[in-house]
Formats: structure tokens, sequence, C-alpha cells
């Protein structure tokens, strides 16, 4: 990843559902052996937490992974504002990210890395995805409990401005707020997550004990749910939401996940 710089420009950008979406691919030094397509949190871009940064610089070191980084609708230097963000919106999102890393990289493995939100759209898109690897850090399992936690008063235009403790880390555009129409769809997203789960494969399921946002007993459920036959795993770290405290050593487990699929692994 030498020469990774967050100011760059997208290398390119895609249309998805009317929104443009930047893609920034950086390429590995040696062979790539596999690529990394990394799904951010909610309201954050593509940056995400200080702890994906420290992943770069281990995957630098590791030279064999091509990584590739988006902005969601609604985020970063993407089309759309928060309240535009609908869970069906960013799934379709991934798989066509996904897709067009499908059809330059094939025959090279792929892993998905999704933290927060985006480890539950990356759980809620597997069937099209069909990623190598799957690696989830405290994804909201049981959205109508966790994400509807979001939804307070309404606005007098309708929306739902976010409560103090999930305002955004990231740059996000707009209001600080979701619409009528995230919340709408919560019980079918939900459905559409836990059944992915009930027939995942290859996932790492990473969490966290001191979350206040995703609690454990949410994360012991997605971990009951996952087939115990399928090369399925979890972590848990004595750490936050952001995994600060404990980063790395988080690091450290990731790269190890990553670097076990594709020919450099042997």
């Amino acid at each position: 990843m030498t020469g990774w710089d967050e100011l760059r420009d997208p290398e390119l950008w895609l249309t998805c559902d009317g929104f443009a979406v930047p893609v920034w691919v950086t390429r590995s030094r040696e062979p790539t052996a596999r690529v990394l397509i990394t799904s951010h949190g909610l309201t954050n871009d593509h940056h995400d937490a200080p702890l994906f940064a420290a992943l770069r610089v281990e995957l630098e070191r590791e030279g064999a992974t091509t990584l590739v980084e988006f902005d969601y609708p609604g985020s970063g230097r993407a089309d759309g504002t928060l309240v535009d963000k609908r869970l069906e919106l960013l799934r379709h999102t991934l798989v066509a990210v996904a897709a067009r890393v499908r059809d330059e990289f094939a025959p090279v493995p792929i892993v998905v890395l999704g933290r927060s939100m985006g480890g539950t759209v990356a759980l809620s898109a597997l069937p099209e995805l069909r990623p190598d690897g799957l690696i989830v850090m405290s994804p909201p399992y049981k959205l109508t409990v966790s994400l509807g936690r979001l939804q307070g008063g309404q606005a007098d235009d309708g929306t739902y401005p976010l409560p103090a403790w999930s305002q955004p880390s990231g740059q996000v555009k707009g209001a600080v707020a979701l619409s009528g129409e995230f919340f709408a769809e919560l019980e079918e997203e939900e459905r559409r997550v836990r059944h992915a789960a009930a027939s995942a494969a290859n996932v790492l399921l990473v969490d966290s004990t001191q979350d206040p946002k995703v609690h454990a007993e949410e994360m012991a459920e997605l971990w009951a749910d996952l087939p115990d036959d399928r090369g399925n795993a979890r972590r848990t770290f004595d750490t936050d939401h952001n995994y600060e405290s404990e980063q790395p050593a988080t690091v450290r487990a990731l790269v190890e996940r990553i670097t076990t699929i594709g020919p450099s692994a042997s």
C-alpha cells in the first residue's frame, strides 16, 4: 500500500441507485494474493475508525493484499446526505463495488471487512457478495432494537435527528438525521441478515465487551446463529465499539485472518 494518501482522488466512480460512489484502489507491491474490501460504519466515511489506519499500515508491510475502499452514499465524497441512507441502498452499493472488483481481479480471492453498520450490510449482502472470507466487527444484529434506539423525536421536516451518543465520527453530509424510510425497513432487513447468517461460511466475528452501541447479548445471538461447521470463528476483545484500547491486538487478529486467504497463506 505504498503511497496511500487520504487526500488522493478516487481511482474510479460507480453509480448505484442514482448515487455517484467514489472508490479507492490501493494495489499491493507484490502480486495480489487477495483483495480486501472495507465497508464503513453508518456515520463514518471510508477512513472509518483509527483502527482502519493501523490496519492499512500492517497490510502495507504484508505487501500482497490489494485494498479497496469506498464511501457509501451520504458519506465522504459520495453523492447524497445522511437522510438518503437506507439499508437497501447500502447493500446495493457494496454489491456493486464487489462486482467491479471481481470483474478486474478474478480469480483472486475477495475478503470483505465490515465494521459496525458496515458489517451488518455485508452480512445482509452475503448471498450476492459470495466472498472468500468475511470479517464483521460489532455489527448490529437485532436491528429493530439496536438501530431502533436511533429513532428519537421526529423533526418538523419528518426526519429523525440522531441522539447525541451516535453523532457522526466521519464525514457525512446534510442534516445529522435519518429518514422514516430507514426505520421502516428495519424489520425486513433484520430477517434478511438472520437468514444470511444461518448459512454463512468463513466468517470471523469480532466483538468487544465494553461496547455501548452493540451489546454483548446481541453478539452472542449472532454467534449462536452462525453454523459451527463452516469455518466460522469469533474473537472478543475487552474494549469499546472502536477497539481503541485493544487496537494493536485487534489489528493483529484482522491481519492474521485476512492473510490466511489466498496463495501467500500456504
